[in-house]
């Protein structure tokens, strides 16, 4: 019996050691450094905490198999061209792509599930080198991380649009995929020149950041999930008390936006954004936007609610950002 037990564990230490030489000898790809912010989740008394994370790890240079939980890397993908970056298999999170994007609803792109629930099954099957995640699927870091340890997993979070943050964000993307490092610090160059046009255009004027969804409508101050109408266009707050804002922002009435009379009012939809009905013609049309400042002057400015909701921080969505406010304040 002995000899059993002592032949059994010898064999099982045969197969380890022949599993861990393979695992090295597959292991030669060529791998850089990236630091990138992650979220951790914990929970704390009951609830469930986030708290972002910059950690450096190695990751695996030219995959050609990955898997996407980022609508704005979709759109990046779509701008340069799939073949450049050299993916042989791109599996997407299809929920919620925007109409510029749809023809990455072709079923030789396999769905890898929503932007909160990865669909495990075709994960599995695709056996990805590398799980790109972003915004509304950071959360899942450590779930890829343990459910995946073959995968690498790099968060490209750009939520709350910031264009050093988009800088960084295309750093990391051309040490994974050097072949597109020249477009992206193209896009770089061009996106820098026209927001300091922009900001140049604009100085000295105030605008208003309105949220529509559906009758409610709801405002963003700087520093929020859109303070890039300030921070990177140059604007100034209309109301430069609005405070802390929840991710939809701080509900207000049409008394209020009046109060306030913005010189400028910028209108972004949310339900066009998510496939429903648009809203902003109430908005537009109401006697106390009308009668605004920039009701006025016919200043009141609809956005593209894909590119500034969905897609923020994706290079055609950036594009899109830059043309709502350069072609009124430029051209």
């Amino acid at each position: 019996m002995k000899k059993i037990f002592l032949t059994i564990s010898l064999l099982i230490g045969s197969l380890l050691v022949v599993a861990c030489s393979l695992n090295f000898e597959e292991d030669t790809r060529e791998r850089v450094a990236i630091t990138h912010t992650v979220t951790k989740v914990t929970i704390v008394n009951g609830e469930e905490v986030q708290n972002k994370v910059a950690i450096t790890e190695n990751f695996v240079v030219n995959p050609k198999v990955v898997a996407v939980f980022a609508i704005d890397v979709v759109d990046m993908i779509d701008a340069i061209g799939l073949d450049k970056f050299g993916i042989d298999l791109l599996g997407i999170a299809k929920s919620n792509l925007p109409s510029y994007l749809t023809e990455f609803n072709d079923s030789k792109y396999p769905n890898v599930g929503t932007l909160f629930e990865p669909n495990e099954d075709q994960l599995t099957a695709m056996m990805p080198d590398l799980i790109i995640i972003g915004g509304r699927s950071a959360s899942l870091y450590d779930s890829l991380k343990a459910d995946y340890p073959y995968a690498d997993v790099l968060d490209l979070s750009n939520s709350n649009y910031s264009f050093e943050v988009q800088k960084q964000v295309f750093e990391n993307i051309g040490k994974v995929f050097p072949a597109v490092k020249e477009d992206l610090e193209s896009y770089e160059a061009s996106f820098e020149a026209s927001f300091n046009e922009i900001k140049t255009a604009v100085e000295g004027k105030n605008a208003l950041f309105l949220l529509v969804n559906g009758s409610a409508i709801s405002v963003f101050g700087a520093g929020s999930r859109y303070g890039a109408l300030y921070e990177e266009f140059g604007f100034m707050p209309s109301d430069p008390n609005v405070g802390e804002t929840t991710s939809h922002g701080n509900i207000v009435s049409y008394e209020y936006v009046s109060a306030i009379n913005p010189e400028v009012i910028f209108l972004m939809d949310r339900g066009v954004a998510t496939g429903g009905s648009a809203a902003t013609d109430q908005v537009i049309n109401n006697p106390l936007i009308t009668g605004t400042s920039a009701g006025q002057n016919g200043l009141v400015i609809t956005l593209n609610a894909y590119a500034w909701y969905i897609t923020a921080g994706g290079i055609q969505a950036t594009q899109a950002m830059i043309d709502d406010i350069y072609e009124v304040f430029v051209n």
